[in-house]
C-alpha cells in the first residue's frame, strides 16, 4: 500500500485500470442477465461465454505484442479508446429495433473484439507498473494491485446489480464506455508526464523485445525447463484455470435451469455474489497468500487447489447454489 500512498503516478495509472475493469463487470452483468430471459436461453449464454473465453487463447500474443511494443502508452490510451467506441457501439444498439437474437451476436462478436484487445492491453501494464515504481517495488505494487483491483471488481457486482433495478442495458453498456474513456484520459496524462522523463523512456526501450515470436516462445521454454518442476506445475495451473474459467459459463446456464434451486432473489444478484466470492478469494490470496504461504511448498498449494477445484465442479453439478 504505501508504494501506491507515495507514487502518484502509479496510483492515477492503477485508478485507470479499476475503471476500465470495474465497467467491464457491469456490462457483463447486464449482459448476461439480458440473455438469461431469451427464450433459447442455454445458446445465448454459451454465445457469451465463447466470446469471454476465446480471448484467453490470445494471451501469449498479446503478452509479445505487447513485449515488442515501443510506444507503451500510446497503444493503451489507443487501446481504451476503442473499447471506449466499441461498448458505446453496443450502447446505442440496445436502444435500436434489432431483434434479440441479432442484437445478442452483435454484441457477443463486439464484447469478443474487446476482449482480445484488452488482452494485449493487460500486457502493456506490467511493465508499466516496472517503469512507474522500479524493480525493487514491483511485487509490492503488483500484489496490491491484484488485491485492491479484486475488492473494486466486488464492489461493482453488487453496483452492477443494484443498478439492474432501475437502469436499463443500454445505460450500462454507456457506463462501461465512459469507464474506458476516462482511463484511456488517465493513461495519457501518466504517459505524458512520464515522457518528461528522459531516463525512464530511455529505460523503457531498452525492454524492447527484438525475437520472433517461435524465438520468443524457446526463449521462454528454456528459461522454465531449467527450474526443476516449473514446467510441470505451469501445465497443471494452466489446466486448473481452464476448468474454472469455462465454469462460469456452466453455472450461468445451470442457474436458469435449476432456477428453484440455483437463485438468490434474482438472476441478475445470484450471478452477482458468485462473483463476489471469487473476486474475495483472489484478493485475499494476492493480499495474504505470500505471507501465508511462503513456508509451504507450491506443490502442496497446487494440490489443494486440485481438490478444491474438483469439489467446485462437483457443487455446481449438484445445482444448489448453497
Amino acid at each position: 500500500m504505501n508504494v501506491f500512498l507515495k507514487n502518484k503516478n502509479y496510483r492515477i495509472f492503477s485508478i485507470a485500470s479499476f475503471l476500465s475493469s470495474a465497467g467491464d463487470i457491469l456490462f457483463y452483468l447486464a449482459f448476461m442477465t439480458y440473455a438469461s430471459k431469451l427464450q433459447n436461453y442455454s445458446l445465448a449464454l454459451s454465445l457469451i461465454a465463447i466470446s469471454e473465453s476465446i480471448p484467453r487463447l490470445f494471451y501469449i500474443v498479446g503478452g509479445y505484442a505487447a513485449d515488442r511494443t515501443k510506444n507503451k502508452y500510446r497503444n493503451i490510451v489507443l487501446a481504451a479508446i476503442i473499447r471506449f467506441v466499441l461498448y458505446g457501439t453496443a450502447g446505442f444498439l440496445l436502444i435500436s429495433n434489432l431483434s434479440q437474437w441479432n442484437l445478442v451476436i452483435i454484441i457477443a462478436g463486439i464484447n469478443l473484439i474487446s476482449d482480445i484487445i484488452g488482452t494485449y492491453s493487460g500486457g502493456l501494464v506490467s511493465p508499466l507498473i516496472v517503469n512507474l515504481v522500479g524493480s525493487d517495488e514491483f511485487a509490492e505494487a503488483e500484489g496490491f494491485t491484484n488485491g485492491l483491483g479484486e475488492i473494486i471488481n466486488v464492489s461493482a457486482q453488487f453496483i452492477g446489480s443494484g443498478l439492474l433495478l432501475f437502469l436499463s442495458y443500454s445505460n450500462l453498456a454507456f457506463i462501461n464506455a465512459i469507464t474506458f474513456l476516462v482511463a484511456g484520459l488517465l493513461f495519457a496524462h501518466v504517459g505524458f508526464k512520464q515522457k518528461a522523463d528522459k531516463k525512464i523512456q530511455s529505460h523503457q526501450e531498452e525492454n524492447i523485445n527484438s525475437q520472433n515470436f517461435i524465438a520468443t516462445m524457446k526463449s521462454s521454454y528454456q528459461q522454465a525447463k531449467k527450474e526443476h518442476g516449473l514446467l510441470t506445475i505451469i501445465f497443471v495451473m494452466a489446466a486448473l484455470n481452464g476448468s474454472l474459467g469455462s465454469m462460469n459459463a456452466l453455472v450461468s446456464i445451470v442457474m436458469v435451469a435449476n432456477r428453484s434451486t440455483m437463485i438468490i432473489s434474482n438472476y441478475s444478484f445470484t450471478l452477482a455474489v458468485i462473483g463476489i466470492v471469487a473476486s474475495c478469494g483472489t484478493a485475499l490470496g494476492s493480499i495474504f497468500g505470500p505471507q501465508l504461504a511462503k513456508k509451504i511448498s507450491i506443490f502442496s498449494v497446487t494440490n489443494f487447489s486440485i481438490v478444491v477445484d474438483i469439489c467446485a465442479i462437483v457443487a455446481v453439478l449438484i445445482a444448489n447454489i448453497y
